[in-house]
């Protein structure tokens, strides 16, 4: 799928904020590809263990990419969002917080 512009993993913060400045400046109907981080923000990879949530930094988790603005777009607003293909990663993982506690329930690698 042609893409008028990326906006890749790199291009993110970790909270929503208001005074964070747009990556990109979309008009309406505009294709836009993004690269996102996984919500452990890289932390775990293909050799990951259990222990591995330990050292794990939950300040640094839920990566969020962009933001994006629209062009016309205004307060109130609601988009309509075409999703054109979805490729889910290698690597995917799951956790749950039962208690207090933290276990890591599930790592995968899709490879």
């Amino acid at each position: 799928m042609k893409c008028a512009h990326t906006i890749h993993d790199h291009e993110g913060h970790l909270g929503w904020d208001r005074s964070i400045e747009p990556v990109h400046f979309a008009r309406s109907g505009e294709t836009i590809a993004f690269s996102c981080r996984d919500a452990g923000n890289g932390h775990y990879g293909p050799e990951s263990v259990a222990a591995d949530i330990l050292t794990a930094e939950p300040s640094k988790a839920n990566p969020l990419t962009g933001p994006l603005y629209v062009e016309g777009a205004k307060p109130g607003d609601a988009l309509k969002l075409t999703i054109n293909e979805f490729a889910p990663p290698a690597l995917a993982g799951r956790r749950s917080f039962p208690a207090s506690a933290c276990w890591l329930t599930s790592l995968t690698n899709r490879n």
